[in-house]
């Protein structure tokens, strides 16, 4: 349908589910390429806020979440209670989580021990204090 001209921002469900969000959810990083070459909208949200970002980080599809973030995706758009992409991986202890976690981790933030400490210094804005170690 893309390659026909089918606007990849036309379908919603009655959710708010959108083309690029279903395929962030289900870890499709061919799809989702495709849905961004055809103009989906990178940042949209569906009736909650969650932006395809956030749903990629949610469901740990790295892959996903790379080709997101290439694609201009905002790590700081939260959702409706508030919470931003970031946040449904920072969780626990440095080194815990699958090698999936770490990939986000390092996605998002720039290296893959990101913990919850580090969340809040780069939303503070002194990420280089997370860099260093030193984070609250």
């Amino acid at each position: 349908l893309l390659k026909s001209g089918a606007c990849p921002n036309s379908f919603v469900d009655s959710y708010g589910c959108f083309s690029l969000l279903a395929a962030a959810r289900t870890g499709s990083s061919r799809l989702c390429t495709e849905l961004l070459e055809a103009g989906a909208s990178v940042n949209a949200t569906d009736s909650l806020g969650e932006t395809p970002l956030a749903a990629a980080v949610r469901k740990l599809h790295p892959k996903v979440v790379g080709v997101l973030l290439n694609a201009g995706a905002r790590t700081d758009q939260p959702d409706r209670w508030g919470r931003l992409p970031i946040d449904g991986i920072v969780c626990g202890s440095p080194s815990s989580g699958s090698p999936a976690e770490r990939d986000i981790r390092a996605a998002l933030t720039g290296f893959p021990s990101a913990t919850i400490e580090c969340k809040m210094a780069i939303v503070d804005g002194v990420e280089e204090r997370c860099v260093a170690g030193t984070a609250p």
